[in-house]
């Protein structure tokens, strides 16, 4: 089996501001998703304000690494929006559950300390995100780099300090 065909990315404009919620015993603030937005196509239109979360599914055999980048080809430059810690030994995205149950999941800039990420630049600007997927953790951290000419793109934001 191809494991690729087992894994599912989808893109979410955020809830701003994020709510309060109680997750396990403890009140936090959670941005609410709306419904993926990427088209049959992987594409999506996403305005300059709106913030962005990505969830990743598995529903394949294998234990997955994922990995998630941003390429703005105007600046050339590569953001990492996702990778796992460099000292992670079990993968965050789990091989399916033998019961049929929900698929392992990643989230990526929903809950408190969590970026969410905002596109710069103009109606119309493009940019391209790309996966990777190890069945290994992977030192990836060398991939992003800086732009080479006029500031535009993805932009992380952190949540504030008083975030909780």
């Amino acid at each position: 089996m191809n494991p690729i065909k087992g894994v599912k990315l989808e893109m979410h404009t955020l809830q701003d501001p994020p709510e309060w919620r109680f997750v396990a015993g403890r009140r936090v603030r959670v941005r609410k998703p709306s419904p993926n937005i990427f088209n049959r196509d992987m594409r999506a239109e996403v305005a300059t304000t709106d913030k962005l979360g990505y969830t990743f599914f598995n529903k394949s055999p294998f234990n997955i690494f994922p990995y998630l980048f941003y390429f703005d080809p105007l600046t050339f430059s590569i953001l990492k929006c996702y990778s796992p810690e460099s000292t992670e030994k079990e993968a965050p995205l789990p091989a399916s559950r033998a019961d049929g149950g929900d698929p392992p999941k990643v989230v990526i800039g929903y809950n408190a300390g969590d970026n969410a990420f905002m596109m710069e630049g103009t109606p119309g600007d493009v940019g391209i995100l790309k996966v990777l997927l190890s069945t290994e953790n992977l030192q990836m951290d060398w991939i992003e780099q800086s732009p080479i000419t006029a500031t535009r793109g993805m932009v992380m934001e952190r949540p504030p300090e008083n975030f909780l």
